[in-house]
């Protein structure tokens, strides 16, 4: 599956979902506050996923650390204080 299949698969959900529910479509009635926190426990398990999942890139950290000496070299050589 392509990446544009799943945006285009997760966009089609999400209006089905929103129309449904704008057409009062559900055969049952959830009030608000548990909408709430329904929403609020899936964004904290979407976030905990993505912080569990996240690469570490030590190759990247490495190359990051060498521009950022490099950055300041030219500019000490360039006449700015650094602090």
């Amino acid at each position: 599956m392509t990446k544009l299949q799943q945006w285009i698969s997760v966009l089609l959900v999400f209006v089905a979902t929103w129309l449904a529910l704008l057409f009062d479509k559900f055969p049952f009635k959830i009030s608000p506050g548990t909408r709430e926190v329904v929403w609020a426990c899936y964004s904290v398990a979407v976030i905990g996923y993505g912080v569990a999942t996240f690469n570490d890139c030590k190759k990247a950290a490495e190359e990051l650390r060498v521009e950022i000496e490099d950055a300041k070299e030219d500019l000490l050589r360039k006449g700015l204080k650094l602090s």
